[in-house]
């Protein structure tokens, strides 16, 4: 096994860890999308709403578009039908400014939406940490609390920094790798560079452990961001076709350098 579980890295606001996902880097298989020559590139970086931390609703149908386009320069593993392609592109742009703009709770909308449960092995880790804590440093009535509430308090104090900027300059589209029949999850990242990751905290029950290579189409879509302390960091999504142009989250990894603490990024 080339990749391993790793409990859940950089922190915002609290040392937090709970069981996450971290793999090794492998070759791939890769679609680039890149600006066209001669092209002006003026919409190659599209930073949030300083007021309000939200990104424009034309980013996210920008970054859906060059996926799109990807996909239909595409072959083999990425013969996508135009169903397939607009189904994957309305995902994007649904979620993009979720995570641009750390909104948890419209994140956990958007799964639940989908049938997504609360993780409880997640939960359970928390309350665990928790424990652990000095009083002072627990979060006042966290033993009451339902794993719903547990999750979204991780969820606002982990991932709550907004992306900086999102660099469109170019989206790759990669083919999932299979290990022994189960799907791998990694990113590449530079030499020492630290990586993070996992599932939703509001997962499809079941749907990661019943796909198999020869089952429903699953992509890779990773880009740049940068993140509010200034340091660029890699992100990657993974999504499966449920059904005819359904695609839903299965996961993501990161990379960035460790002097930054941006965590997941307001992703998961």
């Amino acid at each position: 096994m080339r990749h391993a579980r790793l409990m859940l890295g950089v922190v915002i606001a609290l040392p937090v860890a709970f069981g996450a996902w971290r793999f090794l880097s492998r070759s791939e298989r890769l679609v680039v999308w890149r600006p066209p020559p001669g092209s002006e590139g003026r919409d190659v970086r599209v930073a949030p709403d300083a007021a309000s931390g939200l990104v424009a609703p034309a980013l996210a149908e920008r970054l859906g578009a060059k996926v799109a386009t990807a996909a239909l320069a595409s072959a083999g593993a990425f013969a996508l039908t135009e169903d397939q392609r607009r189904g994957l592109s309305a995902a994007l742009q649904a979620l993009i400014p979720k995570w641009a703009a750390a909104d948890v709770e419209g994140w956990r909308e958007y799964m639940q939406a989908l049938g997504g449960k609360p993780d409880t092995n997640a939960a359970a880790e928390m309350r665990k940490h928790w424990e652990r804590l000095p009083l002072r440093l627990q979060p006042e009535g966290w033993r009451g609390w339902t794993d719903e509430q547990a999750l979204l308090h991780l969820g606002r104090s982990t991932r709550r920094m907004p992306w900086g900027e999102i660099d469109l300059s170019f989206v790759r589209i990669e083919a999932p790798e299979w290990d022994n029949g189960r799907l791998v999850f990694s990113v590449e990242a530079p030499a020492g560079q630290p990586t993070y990751g996992g599932p939703p905290l509001w997962p499809v029950p079941g749907l990661v452990d019943s796909l198999t290579p020869d089952g429903p189409p699953i992509v890779a879509i990773s880009f740049f961001v940068t993140s509010p302390d200034g340091y660029r960091h890699r992100l990657k999504y993974w999504f499966a076709e449920r059904g005819p142009g359904d695609w839903v989250p299965l996961g993501m990894c990161g990379s960035g350098p460790k002097e930054s603490r941006f965590g997941a990024g307001g992703a998961f």
